[in-house]
């Protein structure tokens, strides 16, 4: 599993309202933004966690303490009751909210590859299949398992995963290749750049 995946789908995927109160007991509105309620670090508040400092944002699944001015994201909030780093609270977080994000095998990727490469994908976009072709694409590049968790490759992998999250629903087929194409050139270049290669 890619380092960041656990953590992109633990924030996608778990409700802020819900680890809330699965986790720490608060209760939180699934549907209302701006609802007040208990932080969870209250004990460390000047008041004690007398007031009610947490707002909750489920329109972007996040909560903001006015006490800490610190806002949080659902991994976040793993990370303060799991106490560990935020791939493992994410890990552990999926777990406990039964998610499963096995991801496609080499004969999965290489299919959806084939597909988007033979025309297949229907007209209307089909972003999973369209950030598997990038991945598996760049899991061709040379040196790709040594040189995939440096910042500058991860950046560039997470920009290009976030740009298909912002293509509009009904983008064309052709819209999507010119999109690989683009997503293709953008890793050569880095490559080329960083002069990557088998070795770290």
């Amino acid at each position: 599993m890619p380092r960041l995946a656990y953590i992109t789908e633990a924030n996608k995927r778990v409700k802020v309202s819900s680890v809330l109160s699965s986790l720490f007991g608060i209760d939180a509105d699934d549907g209302v933004d701006g609802q007040r309620t208990s932080c969870p670090q209250g004990y460390d508040h000047s008041d004690g966690g007398v007031a009610s400092s947490l707002r909750v944002y489920p329109t972007d699944n996040t909560a903001y303490c006015f006490s800490h001015a610190k806002k949080y994201d659902v991994v976040d909030l793993a990370v303060m009751y799991f106490d560990t780093p935020r791939r493992r609270a994410a890990q552990l977080l999926l777990e406990k909210f039964e998610i499963d994000i096995t991801p496609p095998t080499v004969e999965e990727r290489n299919a959806a590859l084939d597909r988007l490469e033979a025309g297949e994908i229907p007209g209307r976009l089909d972003k999973t299949s369209l950030k598997t072709a990038v991945v598996t694409y760049a899991r061709t590049l040379p040196g790709w398992t040594s040189n995939q968790y440096i910042d500058e490759v991860l950046d560039c992998t997470n920009k290009v995963l976030q740009g298909v999250e912002g293509l509009p629903e009904n983008s064309t087929l052709e819209s999507l290749e010119q999109y690989l194409e683009k997503a293709k050139s953008v890793f050569i270049r880095l490559w080329d750049t960083l002069e990557l290669t088998d070795t770290p």
